[in-house]
């Protein structure tokens, strides 16, 4: 936790993008249409999702998946928010096996 943290304590720089992220407002309406906005986009995209993090509702993950034309959507069990940190060998087979063009599981 502290490599995490450290830095915000030690460089003014990135602690004032963190106030500045904190402070941020943002407008639900264009959020939704930013991520409405992803039906556009062509390429084949790899969701991983955790369904055991608290931060994310699981849900989510599958909706995002199947909002890109693409998507495939695969989960990463046991993980928190970071699964690449709580979950590495997952993370990384999940990634391997899309850049190869494993389609086995299908999209979505």
């Amino acid at each position: 936790m502290r490599a995490w943290t450290e830095s915000v304590l030690a460089d003014a720089r990135i602690r004032r993008d963190l106030v500045k992220y904190a402070r941020t407002t943002f407008d639900d309406a264009e959020l939704v249409r930013r991520t409405e906005a992803l039906r556009d986009f062509g390429g084949d995209a790899l969701v991983l999702w955790s369904p055991d993090n608290r931060v994310m509702p699981p849900e989510h993950g599958p909706r995002l998946a199947g909002l890109l034309p693409r998507g495939r959507y695969a989960e990463i069990r046991g993980a928190a928010v970071l699964s690449m940190l709580d979950e590495p060998e997952a993370v990384a087979r999940e990634i391997g096996g899309f850049l190869a063009g494993d389609r086995s599981r299908g999209p979505g």
